[in-house]
């Protein structure tokens, strides 16, 4: 019954846009997680390829070997 009630009350809001708050808030978290998601992909088809290349030209790497 609670989550019938509680789709019922946000049904009822459903039709206003949200308050100019909520949408400033969204604007700059998607402009961070923008950025966020840039240096990845920057990271990983960058300093990512190279030390995998690196890892290939070197061989494989042996820790612990007595």
């Amino acid at each position: 019954m609670e989550k019938l009630a509680y789709l019922a009350s946000t049904i009822a809001i459903a039709d206003f846009k949200p308050a100019d708050q909520y949408v400033e808030v969204y604007e700059k978290l998607h402009a961070e997680w923008s950025e966020v998601q840039q240096s990845w992909v920057a990271l990983k088809d960058g300093e990512v390829v190279t030390m995998r290349e690196k890892l290939i030209e070197t061989g494989p790497l042996i820790v612990g070997a007595d």
